[in-house]
């Protein structure tokens, strides 16, 4: 009898297993193909942004980088592929990728960066962004060491802070990922509010893993 009971409870739970899989895989999300040879996964009922939203995007970054020395969103060669925004508005993630050129640094400069060239950016990294986010009356509450990880294969400069919002007291994570990829650079952010962590990160990390390029 025990056997038989426990040969149910089995069956039972790898059914339940199973449709858990068929769920996870039915798709929420969807694989866009973008210029460059990129395409990356996001859910489906996410806003993806129309080609004169990108261009606003693009208009308030440039405002808020002039004279900080960061013009990688303003170089003449800079291309803004996609931009993304959770729903319902105002939202609490976002997706975007940019492609610049000429490229500043390759995959070999990342692999070689040591502890101390990482730590001694970062000060300078923290100045600018400070400057840009006081133009658009934002505020940098902290910025992390820059590491190098690995994306789809590549070496990635990761910088990763963290901002105020101007509409909620939640502050917003944000993470940077600068790609050289052949004689380009890609730009690959996500960001989400910290107070919405718990649904968006995850969603978030899966992106990235599904960035190709």
């Amino acid at each position: 009898m025990t056997n038989s009971r426990t040969l149910i409870f089995i069956m039972t739970f790898a059914a339940m297993f199973t449709t858990q899989l068929v769920i996870a895989d039915d798709s929420n999300y969807q694989r866009l193909s973008l210029k460059e040879g990129i395409s990356v996964e996001v859910p489906r009922h996410w806003l993806v942004h129309s080609d004169a939203e990108k261009k606003n995007f693009a208009a308030a970054s440039e405002a808020g980088t002039r004279g900080t020395g960061n013009n990688y969103d303003t170089a003449e060669d800079s291309s803004r592929l996609l931009a993304v925004s959770a729903l319902p508005m105002p939202t609490g993630a976002k997706i975007r990728i940019t492609v610049v050129r000429p490229l500043r640094f390759s995959g070999a400069d990342l692999r070689a960066a040591t502890a101390k060239d990482l730590k001694e950016s970062q000060a300078e990294l923290a100045t600018e962004m400070s400057q840009a986010m006081k133009a658009t009356g934002g505020k940098l509450l902290d910025l992390k060491v820059p590491r190098v990880e690995t994306i789809s294969g590549q070496s990635a400069l990761l910088i990763e802070y963290r901002r105020t919002d101007l509409r909620t007291s939640s502050p917003w994570t944000v993470r940077r990922y600068r790609i050289p990829v052949g004689d380009k650079l890609i730009e690959f952010t996500t960001s989400y509010r910290e107070s919405d962590a718990l649904i968006f990160k995850p969603i978030l990390d899966h992106t990235k893993q599904s960035l190709r390029f």
